[in-house]
């Protein structure tokens, strides 16, 4: 089998975000690869998430394996770097050996495969649900996963909640200190029964990284018993696993009014919090907005050890309150606008920050008695790998 290198090359970074790196089970570190007619099929999977690519390949030996992925992808990579002028790979499996042989001009490898038997299926997900834009699906999750809790203690929080309410699709995400709601402005048709599905965090990440920034459409797709999704655009497939879980009413906890409406300008709030974080890590992160000398907002980040900020911010402040300054932060760039709304009712009760619409709405806890574990976690979303 021929097929182009950079194809194949990027064919497998992609599948390889699904491979297991640490499983004790060597086929979980593999790619399963499969030819077609005139194509090549590349899967991988952790149990949690699997990804799947289909691309061209001149197919003359049909074959079936699963290799490693680190080792293949590695490989694949270096002749893309070193081969500038080979457009094409060889591939042929000796059954016998059971090894994969790789071919691009005077290069030479053998890879030790298993069989493909031995890779797991890929979950079930026949019923459409419809289907959604993927800058507009990649944009929403990735202003709201933020917020999932990794505290695996908390199952319900350890993911993204995909829901209806009412006519609209929204996706949810809390970790007990904050909340992020994204709201499409486009319908799903969820199975009977369940109004409400949980994505885990680690499969969120990944959607995130691979997801087209284009207005192509991703048809999403559940299983019988709503436990695994299915998102698919052009050539790529992705299962994830659905947690069993129930998240919580979110909407109970976002006040239904504020007393005050504050017009903040994102991108200098955003760069005074930065400024006051670099004191505020020595006491758990907490920053405060409080009134200025001249009826300005001043943003101030201090501590006994390491010394202290403050920025004046043109904007009148009715009381001070005090935040955790990755969260705060992490609020602002989801909005990803220099128009940001701090919604505020007294400084011991959520506020929350908007766009000016409710299209997105991070709810943020006051930094009270909560502090320490709320900078942990805050730590965590930072250390975490994406």
């Amino acid at each position: 089998m021929k097929i182009l290198q950079d194809t194949l090359n990027a064919a497998l970074a992609l599948v390889s975000k699904a491979t297991s790196t640490n499983s004790p089970l060597p086929i979980l570190t593999c790619v399963d690869m499969q030819t077609g007619q005139d194509s090549l099929t590349l899967t991988a999977t952790n149990l949690e998430i699997t990804i799947r690519a289909r691309i061209e390949a001149m197919v003359d030996s049909p074959f079936s394996a699963a290799v490693p992925s680190g080792i293949l992808a590695s490989y694949i990579s270096s002749i893309c770097l070193a081969n500038r002028e080979a457009e094409t790979v060889e591939l042929v499996l000796d059954e016998a050996a059971m090894t994969l042989k790789i071919k691009s001009l005077g290069s030479k490898s053998k890879i030790k495969a298993l069989t493909h038997d031995e890779f797991p299926h890929a979950p079930s997900a026949d019923t459409p649900m419809g289907v959604l834009p993927a800058h507009m699906l990649k944009a929403a999750l990735k202003r709201v996963v933020i917020a999932a809790s990794t505290d695996q203690s908390r199952p319900a929080l350890n993911g993204v909640q995909l829901a209806k309410v009412e006519t609209d699709v929204t996706l949810a995400a809390a970790d007990g200190f904050r909340l992020a709601v994204a709201r499409l402005e486009l319908p799903l048709s969820f199975p009977e029964g369940h109004n409400s599905l949980v994505i885990p965090r680690q499969s969120v990440l990944k959607l995130v990284q691979i997801l087209p920034d284009d207005d192509q459409t991703v048809s999403i797709s559940v299983s019988q018993e709503a436990g695994s999704l299915q998102f698919t655009w052009k050539s790529v497939s992705v299962w994830v696993q659905v947690l069993d879980a129930k998240f919580p009413d979110w909407k109970q906890i976002i006040p239904q009014a504020f007393k005050h409406t504050l017009s903040l300008p994102g991108k200098d709030t955003l760069s005074a919090i930065q400024r006051a974080e670099v004191f505020a890590r020595a006491a758990n992160h907490i920053v405060r907005f409080k009134p200025g000398y001249e009826s300005d907002l001043l943003i101030e980040g201090d501590s006994a050890e390491t010394g202290k900020s403050e920025t004046a911010i043109p904007v009148t402040m009715p009381f001070q309150i005090a935040f955790n300054s990755i969260f705060a932060k992490q609020g602002i760039e989801a909005i990803g606008s220099d128009a940001v709304h701090l919604h505020l009712n007294a400084e011991n009760t959520p506020a929350m920050l908007t766009n000016g619409s409710d299209r997105f709405r991070y709810l943020i806890m006051p930094m009270l008695e909560n502090s320490v574990a709320a900078a942990k976690a805050a730590e965590a979303t930072q250390t975490v790998e994406q």
